[in-house]
């Protein structure tokens, strides 16, 4: 080869190399910057997850600007153990401002929903992160190349085996060094779940301070934010339905998606939460949730064609769901009913379901004790028994689908009243066929 061709065919392997490297660019997790002076002068303190006192770092009153990165939000404390005011950095900011300068004293590191793929074991290699569904790596030159998984943001990676997320799957809910011999180096496709919360805000736009839960908060007094919410976001599918008072009382709100303002009527007119999860049941290959995992929220009439015939153990419910499995496809044959976490349905049934419906939120009255009698069932709320000739003759109740029975002793609503949460055989001698309306809270 002459040296011309040497140094042609040096330089194109050279650019060949190059441009193999920046096919894949390393994704930067989430992590937060503190720099000593404006405009990031000074020492640089950077850390991807929460630091309680800056004492102990020796940072300690001397923050000047911060830079975050990966969809990380800072969250910077006046004192330690995250005390006194805040300040909420979603953005570089090249100085804090003259009123909180060299006073912070403790950090939460707020990572936006997200899963980090590496190509070896211990997060080495090339990494990808990703916050949306992918449902093909071969397009993305990641096939059947991952080794270890981070979550960030209370993430749930549900990798897959083959493209278009099907074949086995795993779910990961927390960072794991090495997927394991079973299945390293063997998947194909990947969805991004993200754990069912609820995000309030001080303002509109979703600025000031943010609290977010994932459970009920009965009274925002206790939580000092009663009467100062102005814009919500929802993450995972939750519902968020705010009221007026404490203890869930007075006007209510209902959002399901995020809401940059609440609006003019209810700015500032929030004391208690609910978040609603959508119901959800989960199916199991094997006793105590091993095996293949598979969640449904709309009924399924046909096993066979899910490839899951007569091979359910166990069962999971969210949000108040109610799982009626069958014996048949078509919703025929024997049932059984679950309305709680099931470890093992038992031999009697264990792995001779073929089809599943999910039970809506519903109240189901008896005439009698033990669910004898009539029954009759409602999904909306009904103020007058004595329309519907039921009048006084209530003595036993099942509530289904996550749903609360209140039922009053005279019609519209009045009068004493009892909740219901669960079946109930008999409601008892002091109250037996004495209700006249019926409240269905979902």
């Amino acid at each position: 080869m002459s040296l011309r061709k040497s140094i042609l065919h040096s330089s194109a392997l050279a650019l060949g190399l190059a441009m193999a490297s920046v096919s894949m660019p390393t994704v930067a997790a989430g992590k937060v910057c503190l720099y000593q002076h404006a405009n990031y002068a000074g020492w640089e303190k950077c850390y991807s997850s929460d630091q309680s006192n800056f004492v102990k770092l020796r940072i300690n009153d001397v923050v000047s600007s911060v830079k975050v990165f990966g969809g990380a939000k800072a969250v910077l404390f006046e004192h330690v153990n995250y005390k006194g005011f805040n300040r909420v950095y979603t953005k570089n900011v090249p100085w804090v401002g003259n009123a909180v300068n060299d006073k912070f004293s403790s950090l939460k590191v707020k990572h936006a929903p997200e899963v980090c793929l590496y190509q070896h074991a211990n997060y080495r290699g090339w990494e990808k992160c990703f916050r949306t569904d992918q449902s093909n790596f071969v397009r993305l030159r990641i096939n059947d190349a991952v080794s270890s998984v981070k979550v960030f943001g209370g993430a749930k990676a549900v990798l897959f085996e083959h493209v278009d997320y099907k074949g086995f799957n795993r779910v990961y809910t927390k960072n794991t060094p090495w997927v394991g011999k079973a299945v390293n180096d063997k998947f194909s496709s990947l969805k991004v779940k993200h754990a069912p919360k609820v995000c309030l805000y001080q303002h509109a736009n979703y600025r000031g301070w943010e609290k977010c839960y994932s459970s009920d908060q009965s009274n925002f007094v206790k939580l000092r934010i009663n009467d100062v919410v102005s814009s919500v976001k929802v993450f995972g599918g939750a519902k968020a339905v705010l009221f007026e008072h404490v203890n869930y009382n007075g006007f209510k709100r209902v959002y399901t998606n995020n809401v940059p303002w609440v609006g003019k009527a209810v700015n500032d007119k929030f004391s208690s939460l609910k978040v609603k999860v959508a119901p959800k049941v989960c199916l199991y290959q094997h006793a105590n949730y091993g095996g293949w995992k598979k969640c449904f929220r709309a009924a399924q009439p046909n096993f066979v064609k899910l490839g899951i015939n007569d091979v359910v153990s166990s069962v999971k419910v969210f949000g108040g769901a109610t799982a009626v499995l069958f014996e048949h496809v078509n919703y025929k044959g024997f049932k059984r009913v679950y309305t709680n976490n099931v470890p093992w349905v038992g031999k009697a049934v264990n792995d001779k379901f073929s089809s599943l419906k999910l039970m809506p939120p519903q109240v189901c009255l008896y005439q009698h004790a033990n669910y004898g009698g009539w029954k009759k069932c409602f999904r909306a709320d009904q103020p007058n028994f004595v329309k519907l000739r039921i009048n006084d003759v209530v003595s036993s109740v099942k509530v289904f689908g996550g749903a609360k029975a209140v039922l009053f002793e005279h019609v519209n609503y009045k009068g004493f009243n009892r909740v219901y949460t669960k079946n109930v055989p008999w409601v008892g001698n002091a109250v037996n066929d004495k209700f006249s309306s019926l409240k269905v809270v979902k």
